[in-house]
């Protein structure tokens, strides 16, 4: 049988306790060898039903508990006041334990690790071309000089030359304007 929800069991309760009060009231039942009044019977079963409200409650409480811990705006703020307070008593180890603070610890890295890295930056700026500062100023660029364009009275008094024509594409004749 699977797991019953907990609805579905308040509802099955709630079901005997007027199934009791209707038929049971004034009887009394065996039930796993003990014998139970009708009255009984519902004060047994009522303990369930208010049980059963109580872990509903219980659970929304804890909800919302669990809702209001994990708020990220609370989150952060813990987490900045921490950083204002490191920044603050930075020296002073024994104020950060009195505020329950570590120290931040310092980072060490292995000099193997930093010849590494420092070969690794070298090659990566081989690789791209990169420059510093200086050595940008060190390199200048240069234009290509053009010849100078003649001047309007040198380009009037020099006749154009004829541009030769091309018999068309389906061999007829052409007719050239005389010289």
């Amino acid at each position: 049988m699977g797991k019953i929800s907990r609805n579905t069991q308040q509802a099955r309760v709630l079901a005997l306790i007027a199934g009791v009060q209707k038929h049971l009231l004034n009887t009394s039942l065996i039930v796993d060898g003990t014998t139970f009044t009708g009255a009984q019977l519902v004060q047994s079963l009522q303990g369930r039903v208010t049980a059963n409200a109580a872990v509903v409650t219980a659970k929304a409480a804890w909800q919302s508990a669990i809702k209001t811990d994990t708020d990220p705006a609370a989150v952060t703020f813990v987490a900045q006041l921490t950083q204002a307070i490191r920044i603050m008593y930075a020296s002073s180890v024994d104020v950060l334990a009195d505020f329950g603070v570590a120290p931040r610890k310092v980072r060490v890295v292995d000099p193997a690790t930093q010849v590494e890295a420092a070969a690794k930056a070298r090659a990566t700026r081989a690789a791209r071309h990169t420059l510093g500062k200086n050595q940008k100023k060190s390199i200048k660029g240069s234009v290509a000089t053009a010849a100078a364009p003649a001047t309007p009275a040198e380009a009037a008094s020099t006749p154009a030359a004829p541009s030769p024509v091309s018999p068309p594409a389906n061999g007829a004749a052409t007719t050239h304007p005389a010289t």
